[in-house]
């Protein structure tokens, strides 16, 4: 296996600052509006050098995952009816070089905008078109978006209806704030930032070099003098990725997969530098296993006759092995490695999550056949056609032959979902990822199972679920995470549209160089806690 990038070497003024950190990998975009926010590795790089009104802390999990006011002095005030939020901005903050510009009300108003205007071809409209006049902005009849105001330090949002998701949705990628300077098209210049590293080089494909923002003067860690991406990959999935790191060539693979390191060396590298390790022991651990913030489930067609009934969909919910399906691997994304069991419809350190069990994770037998009782049935169940789907599809086949139904898998390439979404299509069990837009329970439960927003794969749509699942989402601060956890536990354990059996997992691995490691359960491997270990050397 060949190696050829070259180690950086630090000067002696950037070794005395903190140091330098080199990652093989390549960024999809530098550009906070064109965030592809399901690549992990982009909103890593984001999460870095980006200040918003509200933000995620540096912490682990599940601290990591409450949101906090950055840019905005406190959490926003909402109206009595909730369609109106009202933030205040805290002064101090700068771009940085070659900007000098304040932070400020205006500043937000400009990046909404921009992040807004059709001219970027961003996603980010799927995310705030409750705002009042976004519609009129989007077909270009108005120059700015009436609901957005910014007078002073006060920045005002309308909506078109209550939302209590909207601090969340604003901390996505997108509404990184940017300078009201910056150009109202997509760039891969670097654009000054707020947060505490900045981008001051970018050759797309080649290098990417991140330096601490001399002007950041927030609370967030930034310990590393500069971080280099370089490599020219568009992927952080490459194979050579863990063999530069082994060569002292990198400090950090982010989301190497097992098809690029083969399952055997993960093996040891796990046993020598992971968790459990002696390196761990010593506080020198460099391979770190951590979950996502996504569900894989068995979806139950709840429009077709099968399972249109509660009591059986239940009773496949304990008759499935979780641990025999988790065992098989995730099967979201490229890459991931291996998947911890669940029967929960949020993930771990997910606000709303409650930890409470459900259905026993190695199943229950004997209650399943309490509640499918004596009958014969037929399912037809959709999955795709590569691993470890047909694998997992003998372990559902297995399970559900022992209650009485008979499983028919049918694979699939492409998109599975897309099948699963069309009302009257012939299926009675389906497969399905769901990784978080933004964070907030609204963006699991609400878009899963409230019948009046959209076809989902189960197509659920009981009134009753759906006004809960309305209610609270027009509650806000901790009555609505409570409010989603007792939802979320009661969807499972009552409904059961959705049989949950795995949360995915990431791995990443760094060179002996490289500490302080962090896993913002949002973000993943946190940039700005990383330092260089005292006497470290690359071997």
């Amino acid at each position: 296996m060949s190696v050829q990038a070259k180690p950086v070497i630090a000067s002696a003024a950037l070794a005395k600052q903190g140091g330098v950190a080199q990652i093989d990998w390549a960024p999809f975009s530098i550009d906070p509006a064109s965030q592809n926010t399901f690549n992990a590795l982009s909103v890593q790089l984001e999460y870095a050098t980006c200040a918003k009104l509200m933000n995620y802390p540096d912490k682990p999990g599940p601290e990591g995952s409450r949101l906090r006011p950055e840019v905005a002095k406190t959490p926003p005030t909402i109206s009595p009816d909730g369609k109106t939020y009202t933030f205040m901005i805290r002064s101090g903050y700068r771009f940085s070089p070659p900007s000098n510009q304040r932070v400020t009300a205006a500043t937000f108003k400009y990046t909404l905008e921009r992040s807004l205007n059709p001219k970027l071809k961003s996603p980010a409209s799927q995310y705030l078109g409750d705002i009042v006049g976004l519609k009129a902005y989007l077909k270009r009849k108005t120059k700015h978006i009436a609901g957005i105001r910014a007078r002073g330090n006060t920045l005002t949002i309308r909506l078109t209806k209550a939302a209590g998701d909207l601090p969340a949705r604003l901390a996505m990628p997108f509404f990184c704030a940017v300078p009201t300077n910056t150009p109202m098209h997509p760039t891969e210049t670097p654009i000054p930032m707020a947060g505490p590293y900045y981008i001051v080089q970018n050759s797309r494909g080649a290098q990417t070099v991140l330096r601490r923002n001399p002007r950041y003067k927030g609370p967030r860690p930034h310990r590393l003098a500069e971080i280099v991406y370089t490599g020219g990959y568009t992927t952080g999935y490459n194979p050579r990725a863990i063999a530069r790191v082994i060569a002292g060539q990198t400090d950090y693979a982010p989301e190497v997969g097992e098809a690029e390191v083969g399952s055997s060396l993960r093996t040891k590298l796990e046993r020598r530098y992971g968790a459990n390790s002696r390196a761990a022991h010593d506080g020198h651990q460099q391979t770190f296993l951590n979950p996502y913030l996504a569900v894989d489930a068995l979806t139950l067609n709840t429009s077709r006759g099968l399972f249109a009934n509660e009591r059986l969909r239940r009773a496949v919910n304990y008759a499935i092995d979780r641990r025999a399906l988790a065992r098989l691997g995730g099967f979201g994304y490229a890459g991931l490695l291996t998947a911890t069991p669940t029967d929960k419809y949020l993930p771990p350190n997910f606000p709303g999550f409650r930890d409470v069990e459900i259905y026993p994770l190695s199943g229950d037998l004997q209650k399943a056949k309490q509640l499918a009782g004596n009958r014969h049935r037929r399912a037809v169940m959709y999955t795709c056609n590569f691993p470890p789907c047909p694998q997992e599809a003998q372990v559902v086949k297995k399970d559900l032959a022992a209650i009485g139904i008979d499983v028919e898998p049918r694979m699939f390439g492409g998109n599975l979902v897309a099948r699963e979404d069309k009302k009257g299509e012939p299926y009675d069990i389906g497969l399905v990822t769901w990784r978080y837009d933004y964070v907030d329970p609204f963006d699991f439960l609400n878009l899963m199972f409230d019948g009046n927003l959209r076809t989902n794969e189960a197509h659920f749509d009981e009134p009753a679920w759906n006004h809960r699942l309305e209610a609270a989402a027009r509650l806000s601060g901790e009555k609505r995470y409570s409010a989603y956890a007792r939802l979320g536990t009661g969807l499972a354990r009552k409904a059961a549209p959705w049989i949950a059996f795995e949360n995915d997992t990431r791995f990443d691995f760094f060179s002996n160089r490289i500490g302080c490691q962090t896993n913002q359960p949002i973000y993943g491997m946190d940039l700005a806690t990383l330092c260089i270990r005292a006497s470290s050397s690359r071997k």
